[in-house]
């Protein structure tokens, strides 16, 4: 059986008439036959009004067509990552950098927005780091930032020319904004340094440089990038040096920055045992600063302090394991050795399997542990034999989850002292988040002047990241919430002549980080141009 329409003639006369009517056809033991449920109206005169009512009224039980006739006239034309666009916005506004950036821009006669390319650099960084070229593709194509309609990648170029004329600027005008938020936190001011490398050898540079790489890339030159750091994890200011610096050599500048650009009068700076030397201390005593710096394992004051007799005291640590810690003095000088019971019991299982190694390895292949110079240390060699320096791994049993740390404020608490000490994985994660989710590397620049600029737009995505996980309280990462807003979608519809641009619905997980972050969801209708 099925249900169609169907339109019926009749003849009055010299008129002919037409009428819709619902039919049914249904088969029957005589063959098919027809019915006539009812007729629905005319098709001429003022039949199509009533056939168009009684539709009307059909429609209300209706889903598909329902839709489709509310669509009938509305044409999405596209459809753009806006949500993440618009919590990086806020985030930009509320810590200044728009208003820096428009300072900057409204100083120079340019016929693009200074401002709004950076925000564009800085946001692609965030959302799904690529060239510039890339950048320049995904603001026409996939990305809804208000105020980047005629922007090209040439704007881009110029931008970060003009970003690293001022990036001090930015830097001390940042700071000065957020100075009180600061000011409990600057007693301890954390400091590192990481490697980048590039691909190619490229022109000649005073920048890239042959060095250690932490990327264990020996063959590419590269960068070092150094990063001041707030106790609460917020990006202070960042520097590039040449890729053979050495980590002590960075020490000097930064330390400047402090005192003369920042105006940080007093503060405990805390770094690792890379930026140890004499120099670096009677530096940082000279400008003011305490300190609380970690020792080189090998040196002879490290192992004189772990070898002092003395009492551990328990610390306990949130979320990680618990730390034993006992101040030593040596030669005038404060040390806290940190033994960390869960790594000594690795450090302790690594060597038992070093040693069934050596072992085996010397039973059967001797000559290949002399030609190994992991194992060399571990291991005598004789007149044409080999053998296992059990004394030296007796040696080695003594620093089992130790670390020596260096403090020259004697009134801090041991406990205290140590714990900022473990705070250093605050840059760690920075560092992290700068090569990983904001893939500082690969730098698609060769000028000096623009991979310090782009080095720098990368660090203000850091500050933006930070700002958010701050925020967001440990409700998630930045990359992570970045994502998930990133679902949240501005769709344009022509409706007519009329363009309309509305967000889709917002997911509860979208909602809950609008929320956490103090954020106002943004309106349904972003605009609507007749």
């Amino acid at each position: 059986m099925s249900i169609h329409i169907r339109v019926k003639e009749v003849r009055s006369g010299k008129k002919v008439y037409r009428y819709l009517q619902l039919i049914k056809s249904e088969r029957t033991s005589n063959g098919p036959r027809q019915k006539v449920l009812a007729t629905l109206g005319r098709t001429d005169g003022n039949g199509p009004d009533e056939v168009d009512r009684l539709a009307r009224n059909l429609m209300k039980f209706t889903r598909k067509v329902k839709i489709l006739r509310d669509m009938e006239d509305l044409r999405p034309t596209s459809a753009r990552r806006y949500g993440d666009v618009f919590v990086a916005e806020r985030l930009w506004k509320d810590i200044g950098l728009e208003d820096i950036l428009r300072r900057i821009g409204s100083s120079r006669d340019n016929e693009f927005s200074l401002e709004r390319a950076v925000f564009s650099m800085v946001y692609g960084r965030l959302s799904d780091p690529g060239s510039k070229l890339f950048l320049s593709e995904k603001l026409r194509e996939e990305y809804f930032i208000d105020g980047t309609g005629g922007l090209e990648l040439q704007h881009l170029y110029r931008s970060l020319d003009i970003l690293h004329e001022h990036k001090e600027q930015v830097e001390e005008r940042l700071f000065t904004r957020k100075r009180d938020l600061f000011s409990h936190s600057l007693n301890l001011v954390f400091f590192d340094t990481t490697s980048t490398y590039f691909e190619g050898s490229g022109e000649d540079s005073d920048l890239k440089k042959f060095g250690y790489s932490r990327d264990k890339r020996p063959d590419r030159k590269q960068i070092v990038v150094g990063i001041l750091i707030t106790r609460e994890g917020t990006p202070i200011a960042c520097r590039v040096f040449p890729g053979n610096t050495a980590d002590a050599r960075t020490i000097s500048p930064v330390l400047n920055d402090m005192r003369k650009r920042f105006g940080i009068k007093r503060a405990m700076f805390v770094c690792d045992k890379g930026m140890v030397s004499g120099a670096n201390l009677e530096l940082m005593e000279q400008a003011g600063y305490d300190y609380i710096v970690g020792a080189r394992l090998n040196t002879h004051e490290a192992a004189e302090a772990i070898a002092r007799a003395g009492r551990y005291r328990l610390v306990k640590r949130d979320g990680k394991p618990d730390l034993m810690v006992k101040k030593v003095m040596v030669r005038a000088k404060r040390y806290i050795v940190c033994l960390n019971p869960q790594e000594a019991e690795k450090d302790r299982q690594d060597r038992e399997n070093l040693i069934a190694h050596l072992e085996k390895t010397l039973a059967t292949h001797p000559k290949s542990l002399a030609r190994n110079k992991g194992y060399r240390q571990f291991i005598r060699l004789g007149r044409g034999s080999v053998e296992i320096d059990y004394e030296k791994l007796a040696e080695a049993e003594k620093y089992d989850g130790k670390y020596v740390i260096r403090v020259s404020d004697p009134d801090m608490a041991t406990e205290d002292a140590a714990l900022a000490y473990q705070e250093l994985w605050k840059v760690e994660q920075a560092f992290r988040t700068l090569k990983s989710s904001l893939d500082v590397r690969p730098v698609y620049h060769w000028t000096d002047r623009r991979i310090e600029a782009h080095v720098f737009v990368c660090f203000l995505a850091l500050v933006l990241a930070r700002e958010l996980e701050l925020r967001l309280g440990g409700f998630m990462t930045a990359e992570r919430a970045i994502k998930v807003l990133g679902r949240v979608k501005a769709v344009a519809y022509n409706v007519g002549s009329t363009s309309v641009l509305a967000r889709t619905e917002s997911s509860p997980e979208v909602r809950e980080i609008f929320q956490r972050a103090g954020i106002k969801e943004p309106p349904v209708f972003i605009q609507v141009i007749d």
